[in-house]
């Protein structure tokens, strides 16, 4: 496959501003897939594909455990619609704010979906600072390339209430594993 996005639509890179790591300037289709995820897990959609990232971007907290990931390299996020019915997906963009709503409606079913609190299990902590120095800084300047991440196994957890189907309840966990850096 392939794509006509540019490569910096895809890296979902941090920054540093007033001492916080936040999202640099690329990135923006992860953020789509991240909402469009927690949109259609939300709203009961069964996930055929979802692939997170490999370590924990706090950008995308809160929730823990509940980001998506795409790339031109073919990871994907894929849902298939078990409503019986047509969907209709409704995005909006709040730049003044800067967030990004994704709306997902159809048909009546009667489903009541419950999402469990992450359950963060192991941690991984980051490893020993790595410390370089730049004769081009002034002598005690320092410039921080990339914050010590924690890695951590999340798992969520959600429940389908169906009347009318066998079974009427169905529980699925969503496991995600972040890599410390």
């Amino acid at each position: 496959p392939g794509t006509a996005w540019p490569d910096s639509t895809y890296e979902d890179t941090g920054t540093t501003l007033n001492g916080q790591v936040v999202p640099d300037s690329g990135g923006g289709m992860q953020q789509v897939a991240t909402t469009l995820f927690r949109a259609g897990y939300a709203a009961g959609l069964q996930v055929l594909e979802r692939h997170s990232h490999s370590v924990n971007l706090p950008w995308y907290d809160p929730p823990i455990g509940m980001d998506a990931i795409v790339s031109p390299s073919g990871q994907d996020l894929r849902f298939r619609n078990t409503t019986g019915g047509y969907l209709w997906i409704q995005s909006s963009v709040d730049p003044v704010n800067q967030t990004l709503n994704i709306y997902i409606y159809g048909r009546s079913t009667g489903w009541t979906v419950t999402l469990s609190p992450p359950h963060i299990g192991h941690r991984y902590p980051p490893g020993p600072a790595l410390v370089e120095q730049d004769p081009s800084l002034a002598v005690g300047q320092r410039r921080y390339q990339q914050y010590a991440i924690q890695g951590a196994d999340v798992v969520v957890s959600r429940t389908l209430n169906r009347p009318g189907f066998t079974p009427s309840l169905v529980t699925t966990t969503l496991f995600t594993h972040y890599q410390p850096q």
